[in-house]
């Protein structure tokens, strides 16, 4: 897994809450980072994995609620 910046995850949660007004946790582990979401439609994951495509990282989803990048 690939580290974020902390800089990438304060942004992304303002984003999150503002366009669609829910939480995001960042849960910080030896081996990487993974997120999780309050719920996570169509709309979030497209939003999110276009965040990251943009600094050049991947996005796997887990499930409906929780995604690491890599």
């Amino acid at each position: 897994m690939r580290n974020v910046s902390y800089d990438d995850v304060i942004k992304l949660r303002k984003d999150v809450d503002r366009l669609f007004s829910l939480r995001l946790h960042f849960h910080d582990y030896c081996e990487g980072h993974l997120f999780t979401i309050e719920k996570c439609d169509e709309n979030v994951k497209a939003f999110v994995t276009d965040f990251f495509e943009k600094r050049g990282m991947k996005v796997f989803f887990k499930d409906d609620v929780s995604f690491y990048v890599d």
